[in-house]
């Protein structure tokens, strides 16, 4: 499998673990444990940290589009996708 395909997906399930931990993080502030919080915490941080790594993986990996969309602007690049993905020349679906 292509490794680019490995780092976007990785980013849903870290994005959920980082997300359930914060959630529980706040139901064990509630709860006033504090070693119950200070586990969730611990986790919290590791996942969050997974997160970030994760994120500037796919933005490294995705630099050369951020930079063509930049360049070429967001309708052009949304054109030619249509126009690979669809097998469709000349068509546009989008004013512009």
């Amino acid at each position: 499998m292509k490794k680019i395909f490995i780092i976007d997906w990785s980013l849903i399930p870290v994005f959920v673990l980082s997300a359930y931990s914060g959630i529980e993080l706040h139901v064990a502030d509630y709860e006033g444990n504090h070693e119950v919080w200070h586990n969730w915490a611990v986790f919290h941080v590791l996942t969050s940290l997974l997160f970030l790594m994760a994120s500037i993986f796919h933005i490294a990996t995705h630099w050369g589009w951020y930079k063509g969309t930049a360049k070429n602007g967001i309708g052009r690049i949304a054109e030619t996708y249509r126009q690979h993905l669809f097998g469709i020349e000349g068509v546009k679906f989008l004013p512009g």
